[in-house]
């Protein structure tokens, strides 16, 4: 099972972040270690840290799918609609289509 899932800061919800996972409950733990001084160089992990941490965000789940490939067409779908700022590539897509450079 695979989940697409949104990061947003509540004080700002211009600060926004779309990923998926196949280990929903793994990857929830490693952005809350970010927060504890875990360094991770993913820019969600810094916005995250540099905010005031996770009281000032939530974490929601979008949508499940059974697939990989399933999960990429949604996580593509829901990034290329929402333009979330802390995302750095959209899913089969050349980076420079994407970053600011």
């Amino acid at each position: 099972m695979y989940l697409v899932y949104m990061i947003v800061n509540k004080c700002n919800t211009d600060d926004l972040y779309i990923g998926m996972t196949s280990r929903g409950y793994g990857r929830l733990v490693s952005y809350f270690e970010a927060e504890r001084g875990v360094r991770r160089k993913r820019r969600v992990d810094r916005r995250i840290r540099d905010t005031g941490g996770w009281k000032n965000w939530k974490w929601i789940p979008i949508v499940y799918a059974e697939t990989k490939q399933e999960c990429l067409m949604y996580e593509r779908y829901h990034i290329t609609r929402l333009y979330p700022n802390l995302n750095c590539a959209i899913p089969h897509k050349r980076n420079e289509i994407y970053l600011d450079i």
